[in-house]
């Protein structure tokens, strides 16, 4: 942790001290973040991920014995976020496949993974895994935004309206959902449907 402050702080001699010492002592998950938050800040992508994927391995491990489902979460997707910004984009994807298959609860890791199966032209695994993250969490706005956005996509309007509705309905802050959602329907040409969906949100 004073590896990360030091990191944050500029100071990216005292973090490799650091992180160093904690790596000594033992090899944890934490300490190899820390390390791939220091190899990224100076600059070295491909210690990055080494670092992460020496994080994920731990996770995994510890994921069999049925632990640290938490510290697995943040691991596979701190790598799978490396993968994409490294423009890896079927590795980002084999990353969160691998998440959900050893932690099935993971509503990040199901998010990720539908955006990651979109990316690649796999609608349907898209769908179902953003379907599957709703059963798990069924508030998850994004998560519902994402499927409406993958719905339009694939023509299927009136279930993209009714993902829409429900977005709107969960959502604590509706009024750019109803924006976006409205102006979508005034592209089709559904101008009842959007001034229905205009005049329910005129307050906000």
């Amino acid at each position: 942790h004073l590896a990360e402050l030091f990191v944050r702080l500029g100071r990216l001699d005292d973090a490799a001290e650091q992180v160093e010492q904690s790596l000594r002592i033992e090899p944890t998950v934490d300490g190899w973040l820390a390390s791939a938050h220091l190899r990224e800040a100076r600059g070295d992508a491909t210690g990055q991920l080494d670092s992460l994927r020496r994080a994920v391995e731990i996770t995994r491990k510890d994921a069999a014995e049925g632990n640290g489902l938490e510290s697995a979460e943040r691991a596979f997707l701190a790598l799978s976020d490396a993968q994409i910004v490294a423009l890896d984009i079927d590795g980002a994807y084999e990353t969160c496949r691998q998440l959900v298959e050893i932690a099935p609860d993971t509503e990040r890791g199901r998010f990720q993974m539908a955006a990651l199966a979109w990316a690649r032209g796999a609608l349907d695994e898209a769908e179902s895994a953003l379907l599957a993250a709703l059963e798990e969490e069924p508030a998850d706005i994004d998560a519902r935004l994402l499927l409406a956005e993958l719905q339009v996509a694939r023509g299927r309007i009136d279930a993209a309206k009714a993902s829409f509705r429900a977005a709107l309905d969960r959502s604590d802050a509706p009024g750019e959902i109803a924006e976006a959602f409205a102006g979508w329907l005034v592209s089709r040409g559904d101008k009842g449907d959007a001034f229905e969906v205009s005049e329910r949100f005129t307050a906000e």
